[in-house]
């Protein structure tokens, strides 16, 4: 019977992979009938969440943390179960509205210490959260299939990540980074297969849920974000995951610059919004950063992307007019930070 629950159990994961909510959850409901397991119900509450049938999931979970027993258990389960429990309670928490259509790719580069790229593949491939086919990529239970490949190293991209980070990464990380031996590169979604995404900020949750697990099997110790050229460490794509929220997906997202002149961001466009732009003529550099901040919560809180061009905004320090303006910065072709919903410019304080 166990040999037949395995066999079972493997085609439940496999049917996950592809997105097949329907097979998946056959396979794992005979296999849990063979012999209940916590892959079982793992497996079946994944299946049940992509279905749309979020409390029969998180009955699923229950039961699979039920069985959690001896200390390889623990130590393999634990962990998993209770993210994904966290993961589908939101999920059934959530009433507010999907936000803006999915209409930005999200892009992001992993330095792995991996010499080999077939050893590289096979770690992936064995992680139980994850599944590729060596094209495509997917974390199990979510509905976003993304594309993946890896690129040829280059070692001024090692020294241009380490730039890129502003002299925010300790010396430890420094040192992980430069033994990087190669480039994972995952971009989504992928544009051939129909899939089942609310919304943009959605594809940006998803995202950032199956980097922890593919940036922990390949022993990076930091992503590179391009559509911002954010870069985020192990530890902060863990935190964030284990708590969701709007201000740390803009934290996570979203870079803030200082040209000078402004104080401005780079990446909202990957939330499905226009960036932001404030001027120090306008008020000083802390202001600036505190008004560019709410202002930023305030567009994905109200979702604040089908809107007229020039707005009034009533701040917690004063009222101001904005006109949202093309973006130009990156404005060439092939440029992931380029933002095709805009800038929006704070011009003027309102008496």
């Amino acid at each position: 019977m166990k040999d037949k629950s395995t066999e079972r159990l493997l085609a439940a994961k496999e049917a996950l992979g592809r997105g097949d909510h329907k097979t998946a959850l056959k396979n794992a409901c005979v296999a849990i009938s063979f012999s209940p397991s916590i892959e079982g119900f793992y497996y079946k509450a994944e299946a049940n969440f992509l279905a749309g049938d979020l409390e029969k999931a998180l009955e699923d979970i229950r039961a699979a943390r039920d069985l959690i027993d001896t200390d390889e258990e623990i130590s393999d389960w634990k962990e998993r179960l209770e993210q994904t429990f966290l993961r589908i309670e939101g999920a059934i928490s959530t009433d507010e509205e999907d936000g803006p259509p999915v209409s930005q790719t999200i892009s992001v580069m992993v330095p792995s210490p991996i010499k080999e790229k077939g050893k590289a593949l096979t770690k992936i491939i064995e992680n139980p959260d994850l599944s590729t086919n060596s094209l495509t990529l997917l974390r199990i239970g979510q509905s976003v299939v993304y594309d993946c490949e890896f690129l040829d190293f280059s070692p001024e991209w090692i020294d241009a990540i380490i730039e890129m980070s502003n002299e925010s990464l300790e010396p430890t990380l420094i040192k992980q980074i430069r033994k990087t031996a190669q480039f994972y590169h995952v971009s989504g979604p992928n544009v051939e297969f129909e899939q089942q995404i609310d919304s943009q900020i959605d594809l940006a949750m998803q995202f950032v849920l199956l980097l922890e697990p593919l940036v922990r099997t390949l022993e990076a110790p930091v992503a590179l974000i391009r559509g911002s050229n954010a870069v985020v460490t192990y530890d902060q794509i863990r935190q964030i995951g284990e708590n969701i929220s709007v201000e740390n997906l803009i934290a996570f997202y979203v870079k803030i610059m200082n040209s000078g002149d402004s104080l401005f961001s780079v990446g909202m466009h990957q939330l499905g919004y226009a960036d932001v732009e404030i001027p120090f003529n306008l008020i000083p550099l802390e202001q600036a950063a505190e008004l560019l901040d709410e202002f930023m919560i305030f567009q994905v809180v109200n979702n604040f992307f089908d809107s007229p061009d020039q707005i009034e905004y009533e701040s917690t320090q004063a009222v101001y007019s904005l006109e949202r303006l093309p973006e130009e910065r990156f404005n060439v072709e092939g440029e992931a930070r380029f933002n095709s919903f805009g800038v929006w410019h704070f011009n003027n304080l309102v008496e």
